[in-house]
């Protein structure tokens, strides 16, 4: 097996725990279902942004056009579509080509999951910068779960406090100088 399958094999295992623990979260009295999620113990974490960065299959810099959401086993997923601004690294997606970003939580049809705590959950018409990972169905993650996404925020990045690097030599940076600090993170 390959290191990409290996890392595959991790994510599907990383997704079939998170949706069963959300399965046993329960139920309401009103035939609507809620899930309280307070953590999940991830199966692939990144020390540093340097390795994410490496193991990440695309890199961009994005913004949300259109959002909706699917319900798959009584789980409710949000599914953003991501119009492209900037594509960084080895793997490229063309300038306003679109992808779609697919994250746990949302509400529909009398449905709810709650999503996962420490994730950034995408909004509408916000732009970010995005360390994804492709699916076999073709839709994108984020890398580490947690750990792949910024906002974009005054023409700068930033990503959530929620300490999923001891050190982010991206955090902060403007929109110009993604290109030149993410070419320095990969290994040659």
């Amino acid at each position: 097996m390959n290191n990409k399958t290996v890392k595959r094999s991790f994510v599907k295992i990383l997704l079939t725990s998170v949706t069963l623990v959300l399965l046993l979260a329960g139920c309401s009295d009103n035939n609507s279902v809620s899930y309280q999620l307070n953590n999940v113990d991830w199966a692939e974490h990144f020390r540093t942004v340097s390795e994410m960065t490496n193991s990440s299959d695309f890199i961009i810099l994005g913004e949300v056009t259109n959002q909706s959401v699917e319900i798959r086993n009584d789980l409710v997923f949000t599914m953003s579509e991501i119009t492209i601004v900037k594509s960084y690294g080895t793997n490229t997606i063309p300038y306003k080509q679109t992808i779609i970003v697919l994250q746990t939580g949302g509400a529909s049809k009398g449905v709810q999951t709650a999503p996962i705590e420490d994730v950034l959950m995408l909004r509408n018409n916000s732009s970010y910068l995005l360390f994804l990972r492709m699916t076999d169905e073709g839709h994108a993650i984020l890398m580490g779960g947690y750990q792949g996404v910024a906002s974009l925020i005054d023409g700068r990045i930033s990503f959530p406090s929620n300490h999923s690097f001891d050190e982010n030599p991206l955090n902060g940076i403007s929109v110009n100088e993604i290109g030149n600090a993410i070419s320095t993170l990969m290994v040659k």
